[in-house]
């Protein structure tokens, strides 16, 4: 499931042109969408993503400062509508 939502995402968002993108952009932006896709799969967890990835959890964290991922604000949002969906579901 996860390699076939990767290629997906990679094919909608690479360049339509890559004659004008260079080899490092192309790869910098895979491995972006990679750890995006593996840490919404894991609700932000970085640990599991890490795992997912083959990555020690230090370097997945190292790779989303880079990235300027807000990972706790992500957890944050997740949990919030887990929170908001159980309200939900037991009001009434």
């Amino acid at each position: 499931m996860f390699e076939k939502r990767l290629a997906v995402l990679i094919l909608d968002h690479l360049p339509k042109c890559p004659r004008h993108v260079s080899l490092s952009d192309i790869l910098h932006e895979v491995e972006r969408l990679v750890i995006k896709l593996a840490m919404e799969e894991n609700e932000w967890v970085t640990a599991q993503a890490a795992v997912q990835l083959g990555l020690n959890r230090t370097t997945l964290v190292e790779k989303c400062k880079k990235i300027k991922f807000k990972v706790t604000e992500e957890r944050r949002a997740i949990s919030q509508n887990k929170v908001q969906r159980y309200r939900r579901q037991h009001e009434g």
